[in-house]
C-alpha cells in the first residue's frame, strides 16, 4: 500500500506524532510519500503535479488545507484531526465538505459534535487515540531526584494550578520533547498531567509518560482514555491532586507498582506501530483503488495557476507600496 501522507512532519521533525506515525506506517509494511503541507503551502499545486502514483490519500490536522486539491484526488481519501474539534476550527471546512471517505477524530465527544453539526454521519467517523514511540519513550535507569514534575507549555490555566501546587511541593516545570522529555520522566517521582483549558482531554503526554515507566497523576481524562485506575491516578479536583501527591510522595512501593502496570499496558496496546496497523486496516477496506490516474491533473493545474496569479498580484501590490514609501521618503513628504 502506497500512502500519500500530508501532515506537519517536517515542522515537527524528530519529535512530533506525525514523525512517529510516518515511521510506524512504513514499519507496518506500507510505503509513505510524506509531505509537509505547511512548509509547502504556497507551492502545493506544483508539488502535487510531480507526485508518483499512490493508493490512498491521508491528511492529518489539515489547517486551511485547500479543498480543490482534495477534490483533485482520485483515490480513497482519509482525514485525521488530531486536535479537539471543539477548540480547533481550522479544519472545519474539511469536515463540512464531506470530501473524505472516512474521518478519524480524537474521541467520541468529537464525533458527537460533528454529527450534531450535521456535517458527518456516524458510519464515516472513527476514534483514533494518541500513542507513543517506544524507541523514544522508555525506561532509563536514572536517579529519581525530582519530586513533582510537569512537562509542557505554560498556559494560563496551568500556571495558576502549578503556582498553587508549588506552594506545597517541590515542583519542577520544564519544556522538553522526545528523548529529553523521557529523561525528565525517568528522573521524576511524580509526573502531573494538567489540561491546557477546561475541556476534558486525553493528551499524548499520558501515553508518553506511561511508556517511559513514569508514575502519573492526572486531572480527569476524557472518555476515550484507555487506561484504568491502578495504571495511573486520576483526580477530580486540584485539592484531590494535592492529597494524592502528599500520599504518593511517601509511598514509593505503591508508586512503582502503579507505574509498572501503566508501562505494561502502554507498551502492549498503545504504540504508534499499533495505531499504524489500525489505520492500514481501515484503509484496506477501501481498496482496490479507483480506476484511472491518482490525480485529476487538470484540477491541479488550475489550482497551481490560480496560486501563481495570487502571488503575482500580492507581489505587485507589495512592490507598489514599497515604491510609494521610497518616493515619499525621497521627497520628504509627510503623511
Amino acid at each position: 500500500m502506497k500512502i500519500l501522507y500530508l501532515s506537519m512532519i517536517e515542522r515537527n521533525s524528530g519529535w512530533g506524532g506525525e514523525w512517529y506515525l510516518n515511521s510506524a506506517l512504513n514499519n507496518s509494511g506500507a510505503q509513505t510519500i510524506p509531505l509537509d503541507y505547511t512548509l509547502e503551502r504556497h507551492l502545493l499545486g506544483d508539488k502535487f503535479l510531480v507526485l508518483d502514483n499512490f493508493d490512498v490519500f491521508f491528511l492529518q490536522l489539515g489547517d486551511y488545507f485547500p479543498l480543490p486539491l482534495v477534490n483533485a484526488i482520485n483515490r480513497p481519501r482519509f482525514f485525521y484531526c488530531s486536535e479537539l474539534v471543539t477548540r480547533y476550527h481550522a479544519a472545519d471546512h474539511l469536515f463540512e465538505s464531506g470530501l473524505f471517505d472516512h474521518y478519524f477524530v480524537r474521541g467520541p465527544a468529537c464525533a458527537r459534535e460533528l454529527i450534531a453539526r450535521g456535517w458527518l454521519t456516524e458510519d464515516k467517523i472513527s476514534t483514533h487515540l494518541s500513542a507513543f514511540d517506544p524507541e523514544t519513550y522508555q525506561r532509563i535507569n536514572l536517579e529519581r531526584d525530582i519530586d513533582v514534575l510537569f512537562v509542557g507549555s505554560l498556559m494560563p490555566r496551568r500556571m495558576k494550578i502549578l503556582e498553587k501546587l508549588s506552594a506545597m511541593f517541590n515542583v519542577s516545570v520544564v519544556s522538553a520533547y522526545g528523548k529529553e522529555a523521557c529523561k525528565f520522566y525517568n528522573r521524576a517521582k511524580i509526573i502531573l498531567n494538567i489540561h491546557a483549558d477546561d475541556y476534558l482531554d486525553t493528551e499524548t503526554r499520558i501515553f508518553e509518560v506511561l511508556g517511559s515507566g513514569g508514575f502519573l497523576i492526572t486531572e480527569k481524562l476524557s472518555e476515550e482514555n484507555p487506561f484504568v485506575h491502578g495504571e495511573l491516578i486520576e483526580v477530580s479536583s486540584i485539592d484531590e491532586m494535592e492529597e494524592k501527591i502528599t500520599y504518593y510522595i511517601a509511598h514509593e512501593e505503591e508508586r512503582r507498582m502503579i507505574a509498572n502496570y501503566g508501562y505494561e499496558t502502554a507498551n502492549t496496546k498503545h504504540t504508534y506501530l499499533q495505531r499504524a496497523k489500525d489505520l492500514i486496516d481501515v484503509f484496506s477496506k477501501y481498496l482496490p483503488v479507483k480506476e484511472g490516474p491518482a490525480l485529476h491533473l487538470d484540477a491541479v493545474y488550475a489550482y497551481a495557476r490560480w496560486k501563481h496569479i495570487r502571488r503575482i498580484i500580492a507581489f505587485t501590490k507589495h512592490a507598489k507600496w514599497n515604491m510609494k514609501r521610497r518616493l515619499i521618503s525621497c521627497l520628504g513628504v509627510k503623511k
